[in-house]
């Protein structure tokens, strides 16, 4: 199933939602998804050209 249909069909489940308490939690679970940080910094490693060369000439 496309990205796009689970989206209407989400959007279809919660507008038939009548119970309040469930309101809130799907209100709580869409601020801790907007909190949350999608792209971590990434730590250097200073290993990850390692094995691009294989051979370097010596008048490099």
């Amino acid at each position: 199933m496309s990205a796009e249909l689970l989206k209407l069909e989400l959007i279809g489940w919660i507008s038939n939602l009548e119970d309040k308490s469930v309101l809130e939690k799907v209100a709580s679970l869409k601020d801790e998804l907007k909190n949350r940080v999608k792209d971590k910094p990434r730590l250097r490693n200073f290993d990850d050209g390692k094995h691009i060369f294989t051979y370097v000439a010596d008048d490099f």
